[in-house]
């Protein structure tokens, strides 16, 4: 085993030994990076925006107050040639989300809005921006899955919930996500860790808190380059139960839900 104890090795090999012991570590933080940049170069055109138009409404004991039309933008994760996308219910649509039972707008309370999905817009990077419409929402597991209505021209990239892979406690992970207009909507990648593996009732990672600012729906993948799963919103219902918890969906949950898809509603045949 290598001394590292320096008051033991004559002054002027010092040096020497330092660059000895940390260049290895350097290296070693180069790869993560450099395997990070490799995984948002393959995938990142299969990460792209998906603006939803939301018609909400305010009913108070069974009357309506309110009407307003809302525009929320979220990242959408292609899954097949088709453009079926799935995306965070919560990042496009809170009041149709499990968000709103958190804040106590359940359909059972005498005070409540109501959303509905009006208009879909997808933009592929090589498509442009083209219509879309919801096939699927997933309230308790915050997923909504979304197809063009149009041709596409050409298949876009997809990324395989099959091929997934699983992480340990302070495992490294690789978080691919799309910019907003401001940002000319580039993609963008993150590092982040596992802080921790819940186990039941479910399998889920819940990530650092720097990870968990990323952006709802955005992809993580681990160093081996596969799909671990989506950053999504964990709640628990009722307003003094817990609130809500960003996690790491696992890969095999989603696709047990897009395996209940028909293939007509993936492509509208």
């Amino acid at each position: 085993m290598l001394d590292t104890n320096l008051t033991r090795i004559p002054l002027r090999f010092r040096a020497s030994v330092l660059v000895f012991v940390l260049v290895p570590a350097l290296l070693v933080a180069e790869t993560v990076e450099e395997t990070a940049r490799k995984i948002a170069s393959r995938y990142r055109n299969a990460v792209i925006s998906v603006r939803l138009t939301t018609r909400q409404r305010m009913v108070v004991a069974g009357r309506e107050m309110n009407k307003d039309d809302r525009v929320q933008e979220g990242t959408g994760v292609v899954l097949d040639s088709t453009g079926l996308t799935v995306l965070s219910l919560n990042a496009v649509d809170p009041l149709g989300g499990s968000m709103a039972e958190s804040f106590g707008l359940d359909e059972n309370s005498d005070y409540r809005w109501e959303s509905q999905i009006s208009d879909v817009k997808m933009r592929f990077p090589s498509e442009g921006e083209i219509a879309g419409t919801v096939i699927l929402r997933d309230r308790d597991l915050d997923l909504v899955f979304v197809r063009p209505t149009e041709n596409l021209e050409s298949a876009p990239r997809d990324i395989d919930l099959a091929a997934h892979d699983s992480l340990d406690v302070l495992e490294q992970m690789v978080i691919l996500g799309r910019m907003g207009k401001s940002a000319g909507r580039s993609s963008s990648v993150l590092l982040g860790r596992v802080k921790a593996v819940v186990q039941k009732p479910r399998l889920f990672y819940v990530p650092d808190p720097m990870t968990s600012y990323a952006g709802l729906g955005q992809p993580v993948f681990g160093l081996s380059g596969k799909l671990v799963g989506l950053l999504l919103m964990r709640t628990m219902p009722g307003r003094s139960s817990g609130g809500s918890l960003v996690i790491v969906l696992p890969a095999p949950e989603i696709l047990e839900i897009v395996n209940q898809i028909p293939a007509s509603a993936r492509t509208g045949q």
